[in-house]
């Protein structure tokens, strides 16, 4: 429900927010679907976005008669997947961007590093310090994305686990009364897309690098060092293991590529 009122809010709106449901066209549609590519929006969310706003005008042929006759978008075509292309930052590069981030950015990150959730509002900024079981060495990931599960364990490096308990320490004595694990001032963050990009900046950074990326780095690398592929979809949050066979599979044979064979060793 949280995507399908973000897609008609941040898309639909704008172009045919105020037009009577009998007069929109085709062309509204390819118009939303330009504001979608000048957003960066992959062609494969533009087809999860289609339909759900394509469902909204089936239900007034299908359930009122009287409010539309036929379906104006009828004719449109799925957009042809790409394949997705990822490419791996460097460790230092990113060591580097996290030294020149400002404190509660580079702290966001070194969240994301370390648990692999997506860097956004639906799972980074949706952390909360009651979600963690400090005995287990766990954090609890309480997802809002519509097609992820909607709660599951992660169990962070138990290094970054120290760090974590000094931090909760350091934060609940400046701010008692804020619940959040990323935060500025006492106050919740719901996006870092600003200082990230400065960071780069001041970095040296010239090349492509999202946040985004944090979340695939995690994924390789996890799979590269030889993770139950059934087990990593699900601390990830995807709902099998298709994703990470499909995106993820030759990034690590990549990494995996031109090092040692795993011998016992003499010494």
């Amino acid at each position: 429900m949280d995507g399908i009122l973000r897609t008609i809010n941040t898309y639909a709106r704008p172009i045919i927010g105020t037009k009577p449901i009998n007069r929109i066209t085709m062309n509204d549609w390819w118009d939303i679907q330009k504001l979608m590519i000048k957003r960066g929006i992959s062609n494969r969310t533009i087809n999860i976005y289609f339909v759900y706003l394509s469902g909204i005008l089936s239900w007034a042929i299908d359930e009122n008669e009287d409010l539309l006759n036929e379906h104006p978008w009828r004719k449109r075509r799925r957009l042809k997947a790409v394949k997705y292309r990822i490419e791996l930052f460097s460790l230092n590069e990113f060591k580097a961007i996290v030294q020149a981030a400002e404190p509660h950015c580079a702290w966001a990150l070194e969240m994301a590093y370390y648990t692999g959730v997506r860097p956004g509002p639906t799972e980074l900024f949706n952390l909360q310090w009651k979600d963690i079981e400090w005995t287990n060495n766990r954090i609890g990931i309480h997802s809002t994305k519509s097609h992820a599960a909607t709660f599951r364990w992660q169990y962070p490096d138990i290094d970054f686990m120290d760090k974590l308990k000094a931090k909760y320490e350091a934060s609940t004595k400046a701010y008692p009364d804020c619940p959040w694990i990323c935060s500025y001032k006492g106050s919740r963050i719901t996006t870092i897309k600003r200082s990230w990009k400065h960071a780069k900046e001041t970095a040296g950074i010239t090349r492509r690098i999202r946040l985004y990326d944090i979340r695939h780095f995690y994924i390789t690398y996890a799979l590269a060092s030889g993770a139950d592929i059934m087990e990593l979809a699900e601390r990830v949050g995807h709902i099998n293991s298709k994703m990470i066979v499909d995106v993820y599979a030759h990034l690590a044979k990549d990494l995996q590529k031109n090092k040692p064979l795993a011998i016992p060793s003499l010494y």
